[in-house]
This record gives C-alpha cells, structure tokens and sequence, in this order.
C-alpha cells in the first residue's frame, strides 16, 4: 500500500479481505501501517453453508451460467472456516486476535427487484445478461420460489453468516 508504516490507527476491511489473491500478504501490509498499538477490523463471508443466497445461486444459476458461480462463491467464502482464518491473523503477527461469528437476517428489499438488480452486478453478470430473455425470466423465476421461505411481508431477508475479526498491533 502506498503508505508509510505506522500510518494509521484503525484499518477496517470490509468484504474484501477474501478476494486478496494472498490474504496473507495483505494482512502484513495492513499490520505494516498500523501505528503501534493499532486495530484492524476485517469482517469476511462465513462457510457457504451459513449463506442461504449463495447456496441458492449456485443450485440455480450454475446450470444456465457455467462453473463460473461456483469459481465466484468458492472465492466470496474464501476465509469461511474461523480458524484458518485466526491462523492468517496470526502468522501476520497480530496480537489479540478475537472471532465472532454470526448468523443474521438480512433484509434486501423485494425478492423480483433484488434479484434483477443482482444479476447485473455479479462477477459474471456478461454470462448472464448473454442469456435469453425467456431463459432469463425462467432463472428469476426460480431464485424467487428457491426463496420463498425467506420473505416476510413482501422483503426477501435471508440468513447471512459472517466472521467479524478485531485484531491489534
């Protein structure tokens, strides 16, 4: 990172930790600009099986994507498994390393409007915008009934895992 060492107090990581082609590398440079006594805060996907669109997604889309949902989810849940992920942490040398993992409802609007608006911003939103329309609407179709369980007055709100670390220098 273009950063002096010691530059920063806080780093906070959102979401992106897992797409880091070496998390490891990433996690000593965010350590690297930590000032002494520094926290980082990285919250990443939990296992797949925690993540009830993800899951869903796969079992739909694959067929009419190709093996580039699964390549996409396997890199999302990445750092899934807690522990491995507690390893990067540590072998970063950070100290205090501590791991919550949760489960929750999140709430994203209307199932046909959400899913519209999330096909177009997938990682292979070309494979699926290549699609034809009645191809298309089929796999609406079926992510909204694959779904259905998940809406409560009219809001698709699925089951969410995540790992929040806090870590310090």
């Amino acid at each position: 990172m273009p950063f002096d060492d010691s530059s920063f107090d806080v780093v906070l990581v959102l979401q992106a930790l897992q797409f880091c082609p070496e998390p490891a590398v990433a996690l000593r440079e965010m350590r690297r600009v930590l000032a002494p006594g520094g926290s980082l805060v990285v919250c990443a996907w939990g296992p797949l099986e925690d993540n009830s669109y993800p899951v869903a997604q796969l079992n739909i889309m694959e067929p009419y994507v190709g093996a580039a949902v699964r390549t996409s989810l396997a890199a999302a849940h990445s750092l899934g498994n807690a522990e491995e992920l507690r390893n990067l942490f540590n072998c970063a040398n950070f100290s205090h390393v501590e791991i919550r993992s949760e489960i929750r409802e999140t709430p994203v609007g209307p199932a046909e409007e959400f899913f519209q608006g999330h096909f177009a911003a997938l990682p292979y939103a070309n494979a699926i915008a290549a699609l034809s329309d009645d191809t298309l609407k089929t796999m609406l179709s079926e992510s909204i009934l694959e779904l259905d369980d998940y809406v409560v007055e009219g809001i698709l709100e699925f089951p969410t895992g995540a790992h929040l670390v806090a870590a310090s220098v």
